[in-house]
């Protein structure tokens, strides 16, 4: 991937951004609760929210998304993405 291809995307980039913000503004403008993860790391709403926002509008792009709250992604599927 070069410059070329990476100045369109700044775009979705941007719209992915305000789109999770938005949804974690929406969030903590009221009362919220956390979970915690199977490690005990804290999982807010907000968290949730914002995850979706931002892999609803990145999925158009058919770039791959790696996310702490997407779940794990085999290590062959990795090596498989193109750089």
């Amino acid at each position: 991937m070069n410059e070329q291809d990476v100045h369109p995307l700044l775009g979705v980039a941007i719209e992915a951004c305000l789109a999770a913000g938005k949804e974690i503004m929406e969030v903590y403008a009221g009362s919220f609760s956390v979970d915690h993860k199977d490690d005990r790391s804290p999982l807010t709403e907000a968290d949730r929210r914002s995850h979706t926002a931002i892999t609803n509008i990145l999925r158009g792009t058919g770039l791959p998304v790696l996310s702490e709250e997407g779940g794990s992604v085999a290590r062959e599927e990795r090596m498989a993405w193109q750089r």
